[in-house]
């Protein structure tokens, strides 16, 4: 499309601005804003809406939005004192008041043609268009003309599955063709950057391919190549050709468009330049490349916040991240890679790039079968793409399908022999040679993949172990050396629990490994007893059970004597497991002494009903109320921690003058989607991605992650212990919908009219809920109390070294004493 006012065009297919003079040098985003403001011509464009499209994941001030409307105004001659285009309407936004034109631009195939909705946007903007020729056909062929034809529209439509790159429809390019020699110019006329033509030769059933792709602008040939294909049938030849050339080409479109993104100034790149520059980083990175991928990414994304083929380059960096543990918390990493490949099929459903990633992190997460399932739908979604075949070998590899993941590895390498992501294929390749005793091969794989990217680590792991396998034991330790250089603390368990192995390959490769000379934790004595060796002394709390008003079961349990305490002292709750629980258990014996102490599971956990519609706060809320009401509770005293605290506020906020004294440790005042918990919003979403794809699975990645966000980095025992008690006590669906539930919160007025005493403990070092966070609930309920305490738990929890201390004052507080 371009829209024209005043003297001046801009032409979104080519993210281009022209002026009277001519093409105006235009920074990114302020040409960004330009598209956005016309696209909305007319309206009011709040400051609110301006900031989440062109700031969705930083908070920024109203100083970057005025230095940005300042920016677009300067590019078409406009000023904050004229306002001839762009108006001001103070404190509330902008308008933009020009009269616009829209004139068709370069016509592309339609999106119909792909069989998707018009309404997604897979491409990123910017991609230069391509112009496809019709293909000379030569040989004893009857119908010449018309096999033309049909190369040429199977070749354009294998190009546009991929939804790279913009094509220029075909009876536009017939008009072109009809056009005189001298006034024939693919960019000029038609906007094609790119120019993709060739022949088919056949000689009985021998046929030749030939293959051009010519950049418009320069004129030159930037990929020639030849095709020896077998003549099997008409249908067939058309299919094998089409893959051949998308294939083919993608790769070679994608380093020019990169060479030419490198020559430019790197500050003001467009949203497919930045993209091209990450893409081309991800490809086979080492630790340094892979961040400034991501940084690529971030700053594309930025500029067009609505690419899910931006956000699936992200997700790889993240997966690189945690395979190559590049990372402060791997279990973080393969969340924000599945949240950002969520992300990219959410606006993209088509895209197989996203499919392959998603498929590699439920694989990761020992979910063999979904795994598959992804994997096998980005090759349905896109079945000219190398790295769908590449990504489904290594899924194979894992899932002990060894002969498969070879065959289609060779398929992938058919299909892009020099695809520098081709690091990822050979070590599913070199997985399936190992299982299938082929040592000689995965050595073979392993020397490959040292050659494409030394510093990866992968490659030299897997030439220990075949050379271990092979018996060559001085040559083993000379590699196992090597790899102790790039990661000196490579512990073999760790590395061998990090690949979701199906068969028992896993332990012959770790024996392998440690045949080599390496060690792994299990070769240490451990230092603490397993989970199973803890038991309590304690008896099981007593369940009862009540109903909400909206007819949900709830368990609740009544122990001690003394004034009522309604106290949630877990994360999460499971009555029948909770008299072990080594976080709580001793705390929750220390209240029963000293008050008559109610307990109880919220819907959706531990012993109340687990099969709900939904959940929000209101509904945990109606939790409450009703366990009140079965106790007999009148006026009581309230101790609760971390997302209970929105729980209690909800609570209070419907029933006024219930609580008697209230106690909170680890809250909050608003939910973790405001502006102002910066970082920790995409922390969270990734864990909530993970969730989704593996809360029950084997692999404890989720699970372990919970634990972290609340307890730190707890004994080994207790991480056991915790990872059982959540998959017994809740499903995937439920733990994301609470996760949702304290999301968009805001108690700041509630808070500011509770008129009972309150006693606000956090932790300083909590990494989940930050001590700012603390501090703010504490002044912004009158009167309270505000402890900080040497921790860094976001949740009470006997572990902490002062517990005890902290615990008494509690205590003493809600006693009134």
């Amino acid at each position: 499309m371009i829209y024209a006012f005043e003297d001046f065009t801009i032409d979104t297919d080519r993210f281009q601005l022209a002026g009277p003079d001519g093409l105006i040098d235009a920074e990114p985003q302020a040409l960004e804003f330009l598209i956005h403001m016309i696209r909305n011509r007319g309206q009011l464009v709040s400051k609110d809406a301006l900031h989440e499209t062109f700031w969705p994941d930083r908070v920024v001030s109203d100083a970057a939005l005025s230095t940005l409307v300042r920016s677009a105004r300067r590019l078409v001659s406009d000023s904050g004192e004229a306002q001839r285009i762009i108006a001001t309407r103070h404190g509330r936004g902008f308008i933009f008041r020009a009269d616009v034109r829209e004139i068709a631009g370069p016509e592309i195939v339609s999106e119909a043609m792909r069989g998707t909705s018009s309404q997604v946007k897979p491409r990123v903007e910017g991609a230069p268009a391509i112009m496809v020729l019709p293909f000379e056909i030569v040989g004893e062929i009857s119908d010449a003309s018309g096999l033309g034809e049909g190369v040429t529209e199977e070749v354009m439509a294998a190009l546009a599955r991929t939804r790279w790159f913009p094509l220029i429809a075909r009876n536009r390019v017939r008009t072109f063709l009809e056009l005189p020699a001298d006034a024939r110019h693919p960019f000029r006329g038609l906007g094609a950057t790119y120019l993709i033509e060739g022949g088919v030769f056949r000689d009985g059933d021998s046929i030749r391919l030939h293959l051009q792709l010519t950049d418009t602008e320069p004129a030159v040939h930037i990929h020639v190549s030849r095709h020896d294909l077998t003549y099997r049938g008409l249908f067939a030849l058309l299919d094998e050709i089409a893959t051949i050339v998308s294939a083919t080409i993608q790769p070679e479109l994608l380093d020019a468009e990169r060479s030419k993104a490198e020559s430019r100034d790197l500050s003001d790149l467009s949203a497919w330049q930045e993209f091209v520059l990450g893409q081309h980083l991800i490809s086979s990175p080492d630790r340094t490349a892979n961040e400034n991928a991501r940084k690529h990414f971030e700053r594309a994304l930025a500029l067009e916040p609505g690419s899910g083929r931006i956000h699936a380059g992200l997700a790889m960096t993240h997966l690189w991240d945690y395979k190559y543990d590049w990372s402060d918390s791997a279990e973080l990493s393969l969340g924000a890679a599945a949240r950002d490949a969520e992300r990219a099929l959410t606006l993209a459903a088509d895209d197989s790039w996203a499919w392959s990633i998603l498929a590699i992190c439920k694989l990761t997460l020992r979910r063999f079968d979904a795994a598959m399932a992804d994997s096998e739908r980005a090759i349905e979604v896109d079945p000219a793409s190398a790295m769908a075949y590449g990504c489904h070998s290594w899924v194979l590899a894992y899932s002990g399908r060894y002969k498969d993941a070879l065959v289609a590895f060779n398929h992938a390498m058919d299909l892009s022999p020099n695809d520098r992501r081709r690091g990822l294929w050979l070590t599913g390749r070199g997985v399936a040679q190992f299982g299938l005793g082929d040592f000689e091969g995965a050595l073979a794989s392993a020397r490959d993949l040292i050659a494409l990217s030394p510093d990866h680590p992968s490659g030299h792991r897997l030439k220990c172990a075949s050379l271990a396998s092979l018996g060559r034991n001085v040559e083993a330790r000379r590699a196992a050396h090597t790899l102790l250089k790039l990661l000196p603390d490579h512990d073999v368990d760790e590395a061998i629990s990090r690949q979701p192995f199906k068969s028992g390959l896993g332990s012959a490769y770790a024996a392998a490994l440690k045949k080599a000379g390496l060690k792994g934790a299990g070769d240490r004595e451990p230092l603490l007893p397993s989970a199973s060796a803890r038991k309590s002394s304690v008896n099981a709390y007593p369940i009862d059970y009540t109903k909400t008003k909206d007819g949900v079961r709830i368990a609740w349990s009544r122990i001690g004597s003394g004034p009522p305490l309604l106290a949630s002292v877990r994360w999460l709750g499971n009555l029948a497991l909770d008299h072990e629980n080594p976080l709580s258990s001793d705390i929750v014996r220390r209240l029963a002494e000293r008050f008559t102490l109610v307990q109880f599971d919220h819907r959706g956990m531990g012993q109340s009903q687990r099969d709900i519609d939904g959940l929000n706060l209101r509904d945990l809320a109606v939790d409450i109320e009703a366990v009140v009401q079965a106790a007999g509770l009148d006026r009581f005293a309230l101790f609760t921690m971390a997302h209970g605290g929105a729980i209690a506020f909800e609570y209070m906020r419907r029933n006024p003058n219930r609580v008697s004294r209230f106690a909170l440790f680890g809250g909050c005042t608003t939910g973790w989607r405001h502006p102002e918990w910066g970082e920790i919003t995409g922390k969270t979403e990734a864990i909530m991605a993970v969730a989704r794809l593996g809360w029950d699975a084997e692999e404890p990645t989720f699970r372990r992650l919970t634990v972290q966000a609340v307890v730190g980095d707890p004994p080994s025992e207790i991480s056991a212990w915790l990872d059982d008690y959540l998959r017994q006590s809740i499903n995937a669906r439920t733990s994301v919908q609470i996760i949702e539930a304290i999301a968009d919160f805001d108690y700041q007025d509630t808070l500011r009219k509770l008129a009972i005493p309150a006693l606000v403990l956090h932790a300083r070092d909590d990494h989940a809920v930050p001590i700012e966070h603390g501090q703010a609930v504490a002044k912004t309920i009158p009167g309270a109390i505000f402890r900080e305490i040497p921790s860094r738990n976001n949740a009470f929890s006997q572990i902490d070294p002062d517990w005890e201390s902290t615990l008494q004052e509690t205590v003493c507080f809600l006693c009134d004493r």
